[in-house]
């Protein structure tokens, strides 16, 4: 037999008695509630961590196709044939493939251009899978 022991005014309190029976449900009781807590809160942080993961996905996406809308060379852009026909083969190839089995919003191929004083580099981007190839066509230079 236990007792709950309180200290009032200088003098000690017998409050409570329990049997060992009685603070082992207590106890018992007490983790349960803990448990649960924790519990909870290990589902609330992965559906934060879900929603988040969610959030940044989008976010990518939306930026992505913004910098698509930028990148994204007209047909009529590249220097020589050549290139067109390379931004073109890939472009087949990663419609095929990426397009349609991901969820892609409608994100294709772009073309990263970069000045290198000869003349201008070409490099696609498949905005899927990242698989990037340089379609410069340098002979021309």
């Amino acid at each position: 037999m236990f007792t709950n022991i309180e200290f009032k005014n200088g003098k000690i309190n017998f409050t409570d008695v329990y049997e060992p029976a009685e603070i082992l449900s207590i106890i018992d009781a007490s983790l349960n509630y803990y448990k649960d807590k924790a519990e909870e809160a290990i589902e609330q942080s992965k559906r934060t961590k879900e929603e988040v993961r969610q959030e940044v996905i989008n976010e990518y996406a939306h930026e992505n196709a913004e910098i698509q809308k930028q990148l994204t060379l007209s047909y009529g852009s590249f220097t020589f044939p050549e290139e067109k026909k390379r931004f073109d083969d890939f472009r087949a190839r990663h419609i095929e493939t990426c397009r349609t089995t991901h969820a892609t919003g409608g994100l294709e191929p772009y073309v990263k251009v970069v000045g290198t004083g000869i003349g201008d580099s070409y490099t696609v981007v498949c905005p899927v899978c990242g698989e990037s190839e340089n379609i410069t066509y340098v002979d021309g230079w």
